[in-house]
């Protein structure tokens, strides 16, 4: 399933699996394998943030990311965001 998510307060759109979603400028990830790397590359293709899950759950701060479109990536799962 895919579905639009849009937190008004941080000016965050995605389009993203249904075990994401988007708060207070956070990314917020569930049923990931432990372990597994999550990983934000910008539209160049650079990676700009990462981390691992912990207990099938991450989180990863949005701050600090300019405006325009990233790609994440884990589990096999690879979606898009656009930050504004």
């Amino acid at each position: 399933y895919r579905f639009v998510c849009e937190d008004a307060s941080t000016s965050v759109e995605t389009l993203v699996e249904s075990n994401a979603k988007v708060e207070n400028n956070t990314l917020l990830l569930s049923g990931v394998n432990d372990g597994t790397a999550v990983v934000i590359y910008n539209a160049n293709g650079m990676v700009v943030k990462q981390t691992a899950a912990v207990d099938g759950n991450c989180t990863i701060s949005l701050d600090g990311l300019a405006a325009g479109i990233y790609i994440v990536t884990f589990n096999n799962t690879t979606f898009k965001f656009l930050k504004k």
